[in-house]
């Protein structure tokens, strides 16, 4: 069995690293960036020349691509050059309608889609650890749960676009966690404590971590950075423009 990884940017190298030293596989890997396939091969993947060569070869397809417009190619690609038979899981954080339109056209060309949207950050990536939500068929899932097992701790969510919808949920908790932290450090200054220079807020996060695990990771460090007065607004509203146009989908499939 071959296993085709596609997207070498931030997450996915240590995801697809963790697939190569534990799955026992042969995985192949395609990014656009030169450096990242150098890399990936150094640490045991077979890196291919073109994008084909992984829909072609290779019967379980993952990707973790930035865009919904390159995701939807990728899947439909992956139809157009593949096999009967093969299973594709979306790593990515694709719209749930975008998951189900696609999970239709795969389904007819005789293949399997799972959306498996991830959480947890870098970090995680790199120790295995992430959370993954995973919809679509169940048998499905469970046929290659052990390969999922190898980057993280996977669930089942249901049909197709429910582990996209879970992602939302996280997301928009996360995003709500980030708010209340804000304020309280809002207040914190209004009070006239020095959080540049006190300690406290460090103290804080810090405890906060411990308790809340990942859900606390993006909140916190965007309060490092405001506290240490570095730049963090293009970060922070990267995340936001990717999230606020799915939750807008959703409130019109879910008005109640």
């Amino acid at each position: 069995m071959k296993i085709g990884f596609l997207g070498l940017g931030v997450m996915g190298p240590p995801m697809a690293k963790n697939l190569v030293k534990k799955s026992g596989c042969e995985v192949l890997g395609f990014d656009v960036a030169q450096n990242r396939l150098d890399e990936f091969a150094a640490a045991g993947g077979t890196p291919v020349k073109e994008q084909t060569d992984i829909y072609k070869q290779c019967d379980i397809i993952m990707q973790i691509l930035p865009t919904h417009a390159i995701i939807r190619k990728s899947v439909e690609d992956a139809v157009r050059y593949g096999k009967r038979g093969n299973i594709i899981i979306d790593l990515s954080s694709t719209a749930p309608d975008i998951i189900q339109d696609l999970y239709k056209t795969v389904k007819e060309a005789g293949m399997y889609l799972l959306d498996s949207p991830i959480s947890g950050g870098k970090p995680m990536a790199i120790a295995g650890t992430l959370a993954i939500m995973t919809g679509g068929d169940k048998e499905v899932f469970e046929s290659v749960k052990p390969l999922l097992e190898c980057m993280g701790h996977p669930v089942y969510t249901g049909g197709s676009g429910s582990g996209s919808v879970t992602k939302l949920v996280n997301n928009i908790i996360a995003g709500a966690y980030m708010v209340v932290m804000a304020e309280g450090y809002a207040f914190a200054a209004k009070a006239g404590i020095d959080l540049q220079t006190t300690g406290v807020y460090a103290q804080m996060i810090s405890r906060d971590l411990a308790v809340l695990g990942p859900l606390a990771v993006t909140g916190g460090c965007l309060l490092l950075m405001f506290c240490s007065r570095r730049t963090f607004y293009p970060w922070i509203i990267s995340i936001f423009t990717l999230v606020l146009p799915i939750l807008l989908y959703l409130t019109n499939v879910y008005p109640n």
